[in-house]
């Protein structure tokens, strides 16, 4: 990728107009700063310092895996991580590979305020293909910015959350291609083919859903204008595994984007010799598949129960926490994750050592049309309770960000602290939460 207009950025200062910072203007370096943001915009850099893009670097989970890849592939993954994961290392060439990320300042950690705003193109939809601005304008939505010294502004596209071109900036990043051209992580093409990237009625870009609109004002000066203004917390489902700021409210946001996500349908019914179960599950309302990114690191199963007075007769899916959801003793366990697999056509864990991919997921909705085959894109799982027929039966979605499985391996190869993986947390959907009885 060609950094020198980014390095022209870098040495230059910024011509600025009038404003909130009073006379001073900030430099290229300042501008890399989030907190040198704060004074004019303290709500959205206080949302942001809770986001994973804050975290995205500083992740014990990512400097874990990080580690282990570089080490296991000799180096070969060079900077295809911190890429999108520390995009402003990578664009300044601070680090050949990133293991020495800890060493670098707080201002270059993550995806900060001048990355995504200084973006003036997007050339290509994965690994992190955005282009940057040498000018010095900070981009945003507003087509009528109020003029500040701080830096100058102007309107853009990729910045406008109702603009379809906003998401192609989201989807630089969230699509990840490996070097051997394996197409890993699919968030953007999923969304892309889905009926919230073609229908002209229904649509939704992702900051549509992911930065939620609020009235406000766009900077605390006296100046500027109410605007409907967009959330920068862009909750998902990775959540911080260490006392990261604003932990509790993120843990809040990504619960209240699953709740809603998922319908479930729960139908028993009498079979020869006990009682059936259908569980039908449909994505209603996530932009893109469910789960989606890091989609082979994901956990997301079915827990059903079945009792008799309160006696459990049945269960499957009942996964303690802190206890691993895959290899357990559980014939009926229904899990939704993709699958990855080394050149051996063995299963793997991690991505660098993937070679071939099996989705296994719930797509998003595809049509309005009830006469188009792609209408129905729900699944659907039949359980048998065999000699006994319940009178209760109750079930639930849940999801973890990580699989223990992936943690446990990264505390056995003493690249995460186990403090870490204790805090990994396990969401239930509300949507899905369903019982039955026999009244």
């Amino acid at each position: 990728m060609d950094r020198a207009p980014l390095i022209g950025f870098c040495v230059m200062g910024f011509l600025l107009l009038v404003g909130c910072a009073g006379p001073t203007q900030l430099t290229a370096e300042q501008l890399q700063d989030p907190q040198e943001c704060a004074p004019c915009h303290a709500r959205a850099v206080a949302e942001w310092e809770g986001s994973m893009h804050a975290y995205a670097s500083t992740d014990p989970v990512f400097r874990a895996l990080l580690a282990k890849g570089q080490r296991e592939t000799d180096g070969a993954l060079g900077q295809l991580c911190i890429t999108c994961h520390a995009p402003m290392v990578q664009r300044l060439d601070l680090s050949p590979d990133g293991l020495d990320l800890a060493d670098l300042p707080d201002t270059v950690q993550g995806v900060g305020c001048a990355f995504c705003h200084l973006a003036d193109d997007v050339l290509g939809l994965h690994n992190n293909q955005i282009t940057l601005a040498d000018d010095g304008v900070m981009r945003g939505a507003w087509d009528d910015p109020v003029p500040t010294s701080a830096h100058a502004s102007a309107y853009s596209p990729f910045l406008d959350r109702n603009a379809p071109e906003s998401s192609d900036l989201c989807g630089s990043c969230h699509d990840v291609v490996l070097p051997n051209g394996l197409h890993l992580e699919q968030t953007y093409l999923e969304w892309s083919e889905s009926i919230f990237a073609t229908s002209e009625t229904a649509g939704l870009s992702c900051g549509q859903c992911h930065m939620r609109g609020r009235p406000g004002y766009g900077a605390d000066v006296d100046e500027a204008d109410a605007r409907r203004l967009h959330d920068h917390s862009m909750p998902g489902v990775d959540i911080a595994l260490d006392p990261f700021p604003r932990r509790a409210q993120q843990l809040e946001l990504v619960q209240n984007e699953l709740d809603h996500s998922l319908l479930a349908v729960l139908q028993p019914y009498l079979a020869p010799g006990g009682l059936a179960v259908d569980v039908t599950l449909e994505n209603v309302a996530a932009g893109h598949g469910f789960p989606s990114g890091a989609a082979h690191n994901r956990r997301v199963w079915v827990e059903l129960e079945a009792f008799v007075g309160r006696h459990r007769v049945y269960a499957s899916g009942s996964v303690p926490a802190g206890e691993p959801v895959l290899g357990r003793d559980d014939e009926d366990l229904w899990v939704l994750r993709d699958r990855i697999y080394g050149a051996d056509g063995q299963e793997v864990q991690h991505a660098w050592e993937a070679v071939t991919l099996e989705k296994d997921q719930l797509r998003p909705g595809m049509t309005a049309d009830p006469t188009n085959p792609e209408y129905v894109h729900s699944q659907t799982r039949t359980y048998l309770i065999e000699g006994v027929v319940p009178d209760r039966v109750r079930m639930a979605v849940h999801i973890r960000p990580f699989g223990e499985d992936i943690l446990q391996t990264l505390v056995d190869s003493g690249d995460l602290d186990p403090a870490h993986r204790a805090m990994n947390p396990t969401f239930t959907l509300e949507s899905t939460v369903k019982e039955w009885t026999s009244d």
